[in-house]
């Protein structure tokens, strides 16, 4: 008997445990044509009588029960008449893996014994990055770039650590295997809260024949260790991201919580002192605290405490004593929720309006309107503060720039007044969602009726392969210039916070670095072929259902290391350049109104720049569009914190709209403009001008047969002096040296 489990969210599966049942495999939701694939790794064969073997590793944590999910309590909303709807992620930064390794560190399962096992293994079924195969590999690290027992300090604290490992197919079926590298930090108890393992890297094989070998490389860099120390927990006097004083180790492992057989597997470093990281170390902007402590953004703390939550979040100082067993309650100051959900920055000049329909001569395309104007694209992309870019701003008039940032439901209006057309953009993850089809799309129905469905993301995360991703990202660009389409709301980047939320099945996993390395991948290839990327649903947009005017609650540290992390992977590593902001708020503040974390964190820290788009909207207000979609998307909010697009669909916009005449926001609307056409021109340039031997060099693999080094038998020269003395009449002393391991 082999069950297969054809399901977007991982279950308790006990029962696999039971006899009889002979084996299993995870196909998550398989797309268009992926289950012809079931058949084939079943029988390890491909339709073509090639061999090979299965290869996905698991993107969740499988679990037994709910009874250790310290995020079970929270999964559903509470709502009152006075502060709406809420949720608390009152497990802090322990989702997933990161609080099964941490709770078993700490001895949390040690009086667990049941059915199927005790302590960790009476918990969880199958650890994160688990997965098995028909064949075998050997892991040798060759090479590490700072070697064992270093130091880490100020000096190198921004330095890229690489370590290359050697993977052989030991076996006799082809297969590929996943390579993972983890890190464990310094936890002092009471201070700063950190997972006891954490994933850095990963890398993937390709296919290797039996004997065949392939070196891959893992890469990180110190701030990739770092905690967000958002209280000063250990009384250091700075609250930002920080390495304590300590040992930090960096193990390969073949899951989460099994180090790998190889020597060198382990790898520690001594931090003498605090490392601080002041500034983004990719951009040298300042970080802050920006959400939480005396001084929050709109006066709300996003942990709760000033509205009246429990701030008593999951702690590994005394887990058993903050472990949450019930649903948190509502906030009991719902008048200070209510009152700052409408929170609007007010830090802009409102004296002046600037000057719109300003004649002019830039065109971003050419007299005929079909060719681009590469060389003013190309100047628009390269510099985001070109003075051409003031000239073709001033070009567009006020009526204009309002249109375009209100009317951007699966597309981006065309600008007459600078040559900019009618541009599609269309639903997914999992390819293009045909059902977003506009009635006025300048694409070919029936070219769109060969779009191809992909799988789900819950599957494409078990494949742990950023070349794959990469690949699909390509693929989905050719689709789209084939069929008349310039924009995709797609990928999916929340992360799966508990198993049992109904959206997990357009997310990753349950893991920042793995979604976030998958989405930085897909979103480059789709540039790299002319088509942008609205990464998505930013933020803290887990919990399933679509959340008009509800507000998340969680701690800032777990905000900034867990769901804020994959959209910086992607911004850093991808090239991002097009967001969408989530229905629900941060706090009290809808996302999409949050200049804290669309301008603060995603603009200024990480150097994002492009577009935001909202969730479907009609642009904010009353009537039809509060009944039905959410008056919490207010474009004089929203444009005032960095909301740039309405994705208002039929074009209907109703109630707080913007308006040509008002100071503010005609010159919030102008930058919202510059982004829209900031995203447009960066990917158009892009896929113009980058330089294609850098993909090339993606999907080129050196493979080859081990040339493996037989470390010197030291212990053979030790036995022939044991033979020596044997002779010279040391029976007894032999006898007990050289005896056989009652336990080997």
């Amino acid at each position: 008997m082999i069950v297969l489990l054809n399901t977007s969210n991982i279950m308790h599966c006990g029962f696999l445990e039971a006899e009889g049942v002979d084996a299993a495999m995870y196909v998550g939701l398989t797309g268009q044509s992926g289950a012809i694939a079931i058949g084939e790794i079943l029988k390890g064969k491909k339709l073509d009588g090639t061999t090979f073997s299965p290869s996905g590793k698991a993107s969740d944590t499988w679990i037994y029960t709910r009874e250790f999910d310290p995020g079970f309590a929270n999964t559903e909303m509470s709502e009152t008449d006075e502060a709406g709807i809420n949720i608390q992620y009152m497990e802090n930064i322990y989702i997933g893996y990161r609080w099964y390794e941490t709770a078993a560190a700490e001895g949390y399962f040690d009086s667990v014994n049941n059915a199927y096992g005790k302590g960790y293994d009476g918990v969880v079924q199958f650890p994160f990055g688990y997965g098995l195969s028909y064949t075998e590999f050997e892991w040798d690290v060759m090479e590490v770039s700072l070697e064992n027992g270093s130091d880490i300090t100020d000096a190198n604290k921004s330095a890229e650590i690489t370590v290359k490992v050697l993977v052989t197919n030991t076996g006799s079926v082809a297969g590929k295997d996943v390579v993972q590298l983890y890190y464990t930090p310094e936890y002092i108890k009471g201070e700063i809260e950190k997972s006891e393992v954490n994933l850095l890297d990963f890398a993937k094989t390709v296919l290797l024949a039996p004997g065949q070998s392939q070196e891959v490389t893992l890469s990180f860099t110190p701030y990739d260790m770092a905690s967000f120390d958002a209280h000063d927990a250990n009384k250091n006097g700075e609250s930002v991201y920080e390495l304590d004083a300590g040992t930090y180790t960096v193990s390969l492992r073949t899951d989460s919580h099994r180090v790998a057989p190889c020597a060198g597997a382990t790898i520690s470093y001594n931090i003498p002192e605090d490392v601080l990281y002041k500034t983004d170390p990719v951009t040298g902007k300042q970080i802050a605290v920006r959400f939480t402590g005396e001084n929050p953004y709109g006066g709300v703390d996003i942990e709760g405490g000033n509205v009246g939550l429990s701030t008593n979040y999951l702690s590994r100082a005394d887990i058993a004593g903050t472990f949450p067993k019930t649903k948190s309650p509502v906030p009991t100051n719902g008048a200070l929720v209510k009152s700052t959900s409408g929170y609007t920055y007010d830090g802009y000049d409102t004296n002046t309006s600037p000057t719109q329909g300003v004649s002019g001569n830039l065109s971003l395309t050419a007299e005929d309107g079909r060719e681009y104007n590469y060389d003013l694209i190309k100047t628009l992309a390269e510099n985001y503060d070109a003075p051409e870019w003031t000239a073709l701003l001033n070009q567009m008039t006020a009526d204009e720039i309002v249109n375009l940032v209100h009317r951007g439901g699966f597309k981006t209006q065309a600008v007459a007044s600078i040559g900019k057309p009618l541009m599609w953009d269309f639903d997914g993850p999992a390819g293009f969602n045909t059902n977003s089809r506009s009635g006025s799309w300048g694409g070919a129905s029936a070219a769109a009726d060969t779009w191809t469905a992909y799988p789900c993301e819950c599957l494409l995360g078990c494949s742990w392969n950023k070349e794959l991703l990469l690949q699909m990202g390509l693929s989905m660009g050719v689709e789209a210039a084939a069929t008349q389409v310039n924009g995709w709301y797609a990928p999916g980047i929340n992360l799966h916070r508990t198993n049992y939320t109904s959206r997990n099945y357009e997310y990753y996993s349950e893991d920042p670095v793995l979604s976030g390395y998958l989405a930085a991948n897909v979103i480059l290839g789709a540039k790299y072929n002319g088509l942008y990327a609205y990464m998505k649903h930013f933020v803290v947009s887990e919990s399933g259902p679509n959340g008009r005017n509800w507000s998340t609650w969680l701690t800032e540290q777990s905000l900034r290391e867990l769901y804020l992390k994959p959209f910086e992977i992607a911004v850093k590593k991808g090239g991002a350049n097009a967001v969408m902001s989530s229905f629900n708020s941060l706090g009290s503040i809808w996302t999409g109104g949050n200049k804290a974390l669309l301008t603060d964190v995603l603009r200024n820290e990480w150097g994002f720049k492009g577009s935001v788009i909202t969730d479907w909207s009609m642009g904010g207000g009353t009537g039809l569009n509060n009944l039905a979609y959410g008056s919490n998307m207010s474009p004089k909010q929203g444009v005032r914190a960095g909301n740039d697009l309405w994705l208002a669909g039929m074009d209907f916009v109703v109630g707080d709209t913007l308006s040509a005449s008002n100071a503010t926001d005609l010159t919030c609307a102008r930058t919202a403009a510059h982004n829209i056409i900031y995203t447009l021109v960066d990917t158009i340039n892009f896929n113009h001008t980058a330089d294609r031997s850098e993909l090339d060099a993606a999907f080129t693999v050196n493979v080859g047969i081990a040339q493996r080094t037989t470390p010197f038998a030291w212990w053979l020269l030790l036995l022939i002096i044991v033979e020596v003395l044997a002779i010279g009449g040391c029976g007894v002393w032999v006898f007990f040296t050289v005896k056989p391991s009652k336990n080997k």
